[in-house]
């Protein structure tokens, strides 16, 4: 009986200790750069609800080239510009250690959008036929040319059509979550200059 109760406790710490390594690490890749950017509030927050926008699409191997692509032709329109090196970071919240279950909840979300309930796979499944179509070739042409396959493939428009709601839907809520965190770091520190200012002239 202590025995069992001293395994639970066990897992318990080593579940706390890898959330707690995750959430460091998250905070010292995305929010610490928030934190100290110079850049005003709008021009960093379009670029993170971009950058999770290109997140949430099946299109893992290139979202990096997108974004950049994207930053490129926005830099050409000052209303639309955005903060290329806030956002990238933001790419990677998926990657392709979470790509199959991503990509599940994209192809049965997708399948429901377009009415195909009878035509539901299992995750085990969906995996395998999915392990079949990518992730066997190297380099970029390699990608380009599973990702096509993919495309192309019946599980492609499930897939193409899931993803909308979550790119546009997540995009959205970083886009608004990151102003308002902005702004409010950008109000502390006014009034930190504001306090220091008036500590100086009363010294």
């Amino acid at each position: 009986m202590t025995q069992g109760k001293e395994e639970r406790v066990m897992h318990i710490k080593r579940r706390t200790s890898w959330l707690g390594r995750l959430w460091r690490l998250a905070y010292l890749r995305l929010i610490i750069p928030l934190k100290r950017t110079t850049h005003p509030p709008d021009y960093t927050a379009r670029g993170i609800g971009i950058a999770v926008f290109w997140a949430f699409t099946p299109l893992i191997p290139f979202q990096t080239y997108l974004f950049g692509l994207t930053w490129l032709a926005a830099r050409h329109f000052p209303r639309v510009e955005f903060n290329f090196l806030a956002g990238i970071a933001w790419i990677w919240i998926t990657n392709a250690f979470t790509m199959l279950p991503v990509y599940f909840v994209f192809y049965l979300t997708g399948q429901i959008l377009l009415g195909r309930w009878g035509e539901l796979l299992g995750y085990s499944v969906f995996a395998e036929k999915l392990n079949i179509i990518i992730g066997h070739s190297d380099g970029i042409v390699g990608s380009l040319t599973d990702i096509t396959q993919l495309i192309l493939h019946e599980q492609g428009a499930a897939l193409g059509v899931g993803c909308l709601p979550y790119a546009f839907g997540f995009g959205w809520i970083a886009y608004t979550w990151s102003l308002r965190f902005l702004n409010k770091s950008a109000r502390h520190r006014h009034q930190r200059k504001l306090a220091a200012a008036c500590s100086t002239e009363t010294d």
